[in-house]
C-alpha cells in the first residue's frame, strides 16, 4: 500500500509562533503521532506532521509532482526557516525543500515515473546532499538487478533526516508528548 504525508520542520523556541504562522492551534495532547500533529524532536527541531489531507502546506499532486503551497510557505517563512518534506509512496514521489525569508531556497525531489534515477534539484541544496547521493548510488550499484528498488526515493528522505533528525519510516525521538493540531477558522475582517 504505502503512506502519504507532509512534514514541516522549524527550529523555533516557541512552537506557538509556528502554529500562528501556519494558522494552526492545539486541540489537545495526542496519544501517538498521526493525523495532523506537532512535536519537538530531541534534535531541537519542531515537527508538524500532516498525515490527513496533505493540504496544509502542499497543493496536492498536480501533474507529475506535488506543488508547495507557496502562499502559506512564503508567509510562514518570512521570519522562520522551514524545511518541508513530502512523501507519497503510492506514486513513488518525495521531496525536501527549504524556505526562508519568504522564498524557497532550494529543493530536491524524486519521481519514479520520470525515471528510476530521477532527481530534480532547484537552487543549491546543503553540502550533505552530495554525500547522501553518492552513498545511494553506491548502494544501487552494489545491489543485484533482480533485487533493485527505488534507491533514489531515499535521497530527499535521507536529506530531511540528516538536517532534522526525522525520518518518517522510523520512530522519532521526541521531547514531550505530541500535540493534536487543527486549522484555525479564518478571522472575520
Amino acid at each position: 500500500m504505502g503512506i502519504a504525508l507532509a512534514t514541516l520542520a522549524a527550529k523555533v523556541i516557541d512552537e506557538e509562533d509556528l502554529w500562528d504562522a501556519l494558522n494552526l492551534r492545539s486541540s489537545g495532547t495526542a496519544v501517538e503521532i498521526g493525523g495532523l500533529c506537532g512535536f519537538r524532536m530531541k534534535t531541537g527541531w519542531y515537527i508538524i506532521y500532516d498525515h490527513l489531507k496533505l493540504d496544509l502546506f502542499v497543493d496536492g499532486l498536480t501533474g507529475p509532482v506535488y506543488k508547495d503551497r507557496t502562499d502559506v510557505l512564503e508567509d510562514a517563512s518570512k521570519s522562520i526557516k522551514l524545511l518541508v518534506s513530502i512523501i507519497d509512496e503510492h506514486c513513488n514521489y518525495c521531496a525536501t525543500s527549504e524556505w526562508h525569508r519568504g522564498k524557497r531556497q532550494w529543493s530536491v525531489s524524486h519521481f519514479w515515473d520520470l525515471g528510476k534515477d530521477n532527481i530534480e534539484i532547484c537552487g543549491k541544496p546543503p553540502i550533505v546532499f552530495d554525500s547522501i547521493k553518492e552513498q545511494i548510488i553506491v548502494e544501487r550499484d552494489s545491489t543485484p538487478l533482480n533485487k533493485q528498488w527505488d534507491h533514489f526515493f531515499s535521497i530527499p528522505v535521507n536529506l530531511f533526516e540528516q538536517l532534522t533528525g526525522f525520518n518518517y519510516a522510523n520512530e522519532p525521538e521526541i521531547d514531550g508528548a505530541p500535540v493534536v493540531l487543527q486549522k484555525r477558522r479564518k478571522r472575520k475582517s
